[in-house]
């Protein structure tokens, strides 16, 4: 099991403080409407929050703003029940359950339900997942694959259909396995103007997924090495402006340690880094899909 102490502590105490969703009996329609009430919950920090997939015991922690996900579609369904709803039951199952099963172990995808058929570890293996994955354009996850990995271009990461299952679960665990992932907010959205409710980084810093982050949660996002936060370095509705209280807020969530004067511009103004020698180096990149150019950039930075 990948599992550090600061990840099973807080998967332990969520399982204590929250109270937790009701898990989707069998035969169990999955609609909108169950979707979105369920989301509200989280929201309202009543139900567990999100901490996120990937190997725990990674040294990169990737955090993007919000899934690009829409509970209107029935194909987005399974990969919000699975990567949102269900995200912290996945964690406590396998941490009570499977503590000494491996991560690439089979036997994580054939629990019972509804934790069947996928495993926190590594979304792609959901098919559901792996088809939009290689279905669409640039996708977030090709970019962070390429960003990863030193030395890889562009075509290492297309084509990706086209792939026997060996080969294209060995090209997933070539991400997973190096980094784990989260978000700045737990709305689900396929554009972020068509959130219910547009992200700012001011009401943010109010909300309940903020404590979450910067309290329960930070003992944990603070034991990675790098962290990257895709989100363009001039987006301030979501990481706030150079100097503002939002941006130091933001950074501090990963590394209390540092400060506005930690900022050093990088890759011709592209990316934003915050390092002083202790604790985390925090970058602001910009986002990591729709244009490989983009990891491209990050990956001598990784």
């Amino acid at each position: 099991m990948n599992m550090n102490q600061q990840f099973i502590d807080l998967v332990t105490r969520m399982a204590q403080e929250y109270e937790p969703w009701n898990h989707l009996p069998p035969g169990t329609p999955l609609t909108e409407e169950l979707i979105r009430e369920a989301m509200a919950g989280i929201q309202a920090g009543t139900h567990p929050d999100y901490i996120g997939m990937g190997n725990p015991d990674a040294d990169i922690l990737f955090v993007g703003k919000e899934k690009a996900l829409a509970p209107d579609k029935p194909h987005d369904r399974p990969i919000i029940l699975h990567e949102l709803l269900l995200n912290h039951p996945h964690w406590y199952h396998i941490v009570v359950n499977h503590t000494n099963t491996g991560s690439h172990d089979p036997a994580l995808l054939q629990r019972p339900h509804p934790f069947n058929g996928f495993s926190p570890y590594n979304p792609l293996l959901l098919p559901t997942t792996w088809a939009r994955v290689t279905g669409r354009g640039f996708h977030t996850y090709q970019g962070m694959w390429l960003a990863v990995n030193r030395g890889t271009t562009i075509n290492d990461v297309t084509g990706l259909g086209t792939m026997t299952p060996p080969q294209a679960e060995a090209w997933q665990w070539r991400l997973f396995d190096k980094v784990f992932i989260t978000e700045l907010s737990i709305q689900v959205a396929r554009k972020s103007n068509e959130a219910p409710t547009p992200f700012r980084s001011t009401e943010w810093l109010q909300s309940p997924r903020y404590r979450f982050m910067s309290g329960m949660a930070a003992p944990f996002y603070q034991r990675f090495e790098t962290v990257v936060i895709y989100a363009r370095v001039n987006n301030r509705r979501y990481v706030g402006a150079p100097g503002s209280p939002e941006r130091l807020a933001l950074i501090q969530i990963f590394n209390p340690t540092l400060t506005h004067a930690d900022m050093h511009v990088l890759a011709n103004g592209a990316v934003q880094e915050y390092a002083n020698g202790t604790g985390a180096r925090v970058l602001i990149t910009p986002h990591l899909s729709g244009n490989a150019g983009r990891a491209l950039t990050v990956q001598p930075l990784l």
